[in-house]
Order: C-alpha cells, then sequence, then structure tokens
C-alpha cells in the first residue's frame, strides 16, 4: 500500500476513536460523512487533545476547557437528532 495506504489507516484509525469516545458507532450512515469530516478536522488539528498538552496560563486553558466542551456536546446533539430522525 505505500505510504498513502499509511496516512489513510492513521486517519480511519483516529475516526474510530472519535466515533467511540463520543459513543457514535450506531449513527446514520446518512450523517457519518459530516462526522467523518469534522472528526479529520479535529484530528488534524490535534483540538480534541489540545486541552490536556496545553502548559500555557489559566485563561488560556480556561478557553480550551470550553471548546472542548463545546465539542462534545456537538456530538451529543448529533447523536439525538439522529435518533429522532430514526424514530
Amino acid at each position: 500500500m505505500g505510504l498513502f495506504g499509511d496516512k489513510e489507516a492513521k486517519r480511519e484509525e483516529k475516526l474510530k476513536k472519535v466515533m467511540e469516545k463520543y459513543h457514535l458507532e450506531d449513527v446514520s450512515p446518512t450523517i457519518a460523512p459530516q462526522i467523518q469530516d469534522i472528526a479529520y478536522d479535529l484530528a488534524g488539528n490535534d483540538l480534541i487533545a489540545a486541552g490536556e498538552l496545553f502548559q500555557g496560563n489559566a485563561v488560556e486553558s480556561t478557553k480550551l476547557d470550553y471548546l472542548a466542551a463545546i465539542t462534545k456536546q456537538n456530538f451529543i446533539i448529533i447523536k439525538l437528532l439522529d435518533q429522532i430522525a430514526n424514530k
């Protein structure tokens, strides 16, 4: 597979971890591409783990904590809306 196969495998692994972390394994296949895009963006920027790695002052740390919380809330909303749409 070479270089590109390895990169794609890593992206798929990151996606799988995000899906498991936010309990999104059972979402509708119609919204899976959007979740995949969000996960790739977050994984590419390392926003998900930014709060754990940041060594700055309290204000900056608090901002990153709020951003992480908003990200989690968005995934919860995505899952709940998907459940409502599939009823």
